[in-house]
């Protein structure tokens, strides 16, 4: 009797219904658009899960977190998490040839807001994603150089506080410190910070007991990159979120650019962004390939190399924390619940191979942190090497690895700008693919939402990124970083967690209750 039930519910359609049916799905794939061929397609999952986190975050955490004895939470966590949401998002796009915010209410109507939740997500990163594609552009600017200008303290923009430790060393061996780009007594030098000169060691405050400090660490000194970053791209010393400046405009024209890029590689959606990929998805890998054969052959290389994989400490998988980096490693790395990957399948053929495609996506996504991690260690090994310090003292991850110890350790190479040209030129490519996947995703579920405006996506498409850029003016004042951190730390990430766990109980456990009866593909 049940079976007969359930029986009664299919609804079989008679040969004509089913031809219109299929007629009317050819017209609305070709109206929305589909890719050009399967490696299309491909390459955007890659290059759309291959980002920033592969380059400045994954080779850190394995530093941290034990070297190679973390590639065992990492992997487990890839099979059991990543790669099972990874793979039912893309059969979820590719079933229905529809955006995230289509499919939820389809499936089930309470659930009508996880969709839209997933635009907002990939909106509000879009926005701060795109203003780190501008500060890789403005270092690939000036990076047409014969000397780099975070080499020395000799700049404008310079702060008192620019400090090169060989000046360092000279000034020490006179028994005087460097500070100001000059040597100084202990006394000025201890003077500079209201404080006294106890020895040539030790400076202290007259107005409070035990204040005694090692002179060394008294004043408040940065590397020459990083008081260019702060200084020359941001411009954010002395400011506050009460005063943040005003415009850098040099940025502004960089994020102008990078916003310029994004519009005119995906003013035709997919067909034109899927020609792209060829180039954006396989530089970064002939740049990573490059800056390997030149890492290995530095001075120090092969230290920096046993902290960062060849010497595990496998005491560290008893620590919960080193399974929780590898979980939201894994998590944010595939790029699960930001609509991306439902918005990319959704261009797919219906019986494409998208099990395939996610299996071997997300290992050669895993593979690239890893290797990417030898070319990194490889060069903060040499940098170690040169200033004379542990590596622990040299390893960095995020935004201060790409823009401060990076480029402070190319300095120290032969053929410096050539160097620091290729790696800012990879990071522009390594965002450009995950960029062009979060708009895609935005604009897809406007169009998707608003028939009628399909005839126009080149001008969905224009306005998208020209009010995502207004949008992202405010992180190019002077005190913008501000706004970038609180972008940063807020736009994905409890609420990003919060999608997937209400995805999977939508998907797995509700709808069941709401499935419609003669469902077809692409219908509305």
């Amino acid at each position: 009797m049940e079976k007969n039930r359930q029986m009664d519910k299919i609804t079989i359609p008679s040969f004509s219904e089913e031809k219109k049916i299929m007629m009317k799905q050819d017209k609305d794939e070709e109206e929305r658009g589909m890719w050009g061929n399967q490696r299309e397609f491909f390459l955007s999952c890659l290059g759309y899960a291959v980002g920033f986190g592969n380059v400045w975050r994954f080779p850190y955490l394995a530093y941290k977190n034990g070297g190679a004895a973390f590639l065992i939470p990492y992997v487990i966590m890839l099979l059991c998490t990543g790669l099972p949401l990874f793979f039912m998002e893309l059969v979820l796009g590719q079933y229905t040839s529809l955006g995230p915010n289509i499919i939820f209410p389809k499936m089930a109507p309470i659930f009508a807001g996880l969709g839209w939740g997933m635009i907002m997500v990939s909106a509000l990163v879009s926005i701060y994603y795109n203003v780190i594609l501008a500060w890789a552009f403005f270092y690939t600017f000036a990076s047409f150089t014969s000397e780099l200008p975070w080499t020395d303290c000799d700049n404008d923009f310079n702060t008192p506080e620019c400090y090169l430790l060989q000046e360092d060393k000279v000034c020490k061996n006179m028994s005087m410190f460097y500070y100001n780009q000059m040597c100084l007594e202990p006394d000025a030098y201890c003077g500079s910070v209201n404080l006294v000169s106890l020895n040539a060691s030790h400076c202290y405050d007259p107005n409070e007991n035990d204040s005694l400090v090692v002179a060394d660490g008294a004043v408040h000194r940065i590397t020459p990159s990083e008081d260019y970053y702060r200084n020359r791209v941001l411009g954010v010393t002395g400011k506050t979120w009460e005063d943040m400046g005003g415009m850098q405009w040099e940025l502004v024209g960089c994020l102008a650019l990078a916003w310029l890029i994004v519009f005119a590689c995906m003013v035709k959606g997919v067909k034109s962004s899927g020609k792209v990929v060829y180039f954006t998805a396989l530089f970064p890998y002939v740049v990573l390939i490059i800056l390997f054969g030149k890492g290995i052959t530095l001075e120090g290389a092969s230290l920096g190399i046993d902290y960062y994989f060849l010497k595990p400490d496998w005491s560290r998988l008893a620590d919960t924390e080193v399974w929780s980096d590898a979980a939201i490693q894994i998590f944010y790395s595939l790029g699960s619940s930001y609509g991306g990957l439902i918005t990319l399948a959704s261009y797919n053929k219906f019986k494409n191979n998208c099990m395939r495609d996610a299996i071997v996506i997300a290992f050669a996504n895993c593979s690239t942190s890893v290797f990417a991690g030898f070319v990194i260690f490889s060069i903060l090994g040499f940098l170690a090497h040169e200033l004379g310090v542990g590596v622990e003292e040299v390893a960095s991850s995020g935004s201060g690895l790409a823009f401060v110890v990076y480029p402070a350790a190319v300095t120290l190479m032969p053929l410096a700008p050539l160097w620091s040209l290729l790696f800012f030129a990879m990071l522009i490519t390594l965002g450009l693919d995950s960029q062009f996947t979060m708009v895609e995703a935005v604009t897809t579920a406007i169009l998707d939402q608003f028939l009628s405006l399909r005839s126009r996506k080149p001008l969905v498409v224009g306005v998208t990124c020209l009010l995502l850029f207004i949008m992202g003016l405010t992180m190019c004042l002077e005190g913008g970083v501000y706004m970038f951190e609180l972008f940063f730390f807020f736009s994905s990430g409890l609420s990003v967690i919060i999608l997937a766990i209400t995805e999977i109980v939508g998907v797995h456990y509700v709808y069941d209750h709401f499935t419609p009866t003669g469902s077809s593909r692409g219908v509305r």
